[in-house]
């Protein structure tokens, strides 16, 4: 798998997926990735070519990344800020495969709530004692969310009117391990698009694709790991200098009365 970190790039209600042209979304998001980011999309759009930075570790990167934003309730009512960020793209298993770098339901979203020193910490995301709800119990090395996008794409369409019939995930198995897509319609495995305030159970991830050139081609066929020689990296120091000020200004970094936006309050 491909795994990297992305810094803050801004936290911002602004939603170009679901709030197309819109100042100022229902809810706050976190958002990593290019400062070419922005409340519309329009036809061809180009991210590279829109932006002279970004936030992620690999610096041919000008995709965007950006999920809902998880707020501590204290005791008095008040708001506090937490979480973070991680990228995976992931290759099949069987090391036979090949992966198709792709322009983006409850099964693929998950809560692993770790014990003290942030154990257990490895195998794979929504098995074992991962649940789709939030933890109800004191997770003492913290909880990680897991957004899991769909490995099979239909060959042929870049969308679809529901946003998802184009892709699925593989049909076997909790998680996208080394199960086949499915051949009626045939399908292709690819890495693809990707709602915790006001949304159902609430935590949701939104993607838009821009690496630059074949980047992530290459990264794919090369079979790459968290050290990948095959992609251009950045230092940490210079993915923190890339920024972009708020559109819809308003207090986020201290403890707050209310959510951004009056967004209701979900468990």
């Amino acid at each position: 798998m491909v795994r990297f970190a992305c810094s803050q790039l801004v936290l911002e209600r602004l939603d170009p997926v679901r709030n197309p042209g819109q100042i100022g979304s229902p809810h706050l998001h976190q958002v990593a990735g290019s400062n070419s980011f922005n409340t519309s999309i329009e036809p061809r759009y180009d991210p590279p070519s829109k932006s002279s930075c970004t936030t992620c570790t690999f610096s041919e990167d000008f995709s965007n990344y950006w999920t809902a934003t998880l707020f501590f309730k204290a005791k008095n009512g008040t708001f506090k800020r937490k979480g973070g960020l991680a990228i995976y793209y992931i290759s099949p298993y069987d090391g036979k495969s090949t992966v198709t770098a792709l322009n983006r339901i409850q099964r693929g979203l998950c809560h692993r709530c770790f014990g003290a020193n942030s154990s257990p910490f490895g195998g794979a995301p929504c098995i074992g004692d991962n649940t789709a709800q939030f933890p109800t119990k004191f997770c003492a090395g913290g909880i990680r969310t897991t957004i899991v996008f769909p490995t099979c794409w239909d060959g042929k369409n870049l969308d679809s009117p529901d946003y998802k019939s184009h892709v699925s995930y593989t049909p076997s198995g909790t998680f996208e391990s080394n199960g086949p897509c499915l051949s009626n319609p045939p399908r292709q495995d690819p890495t693809s698009h990707l709602t915790w305030c006001g949304y159902g159970y609430g935590q949701h991830g939104d993607y838009m694709f821009g690496w630059k050139g074949d980047a992530l081609q290459g990264a794919m066929d090369a079979q790459c790991n968290v050290n990948c020689p095959a992609l251009k990296s950045q230092s940490a120091v210079d993915s923190e200098k890339c920024f972009k000020p708020q559109t819809v200004k308003e207090p986020i970094s201290d403890w707050l009365l209310e959510l951004p936006g009056g967004d209701a309050v979900t468990h």
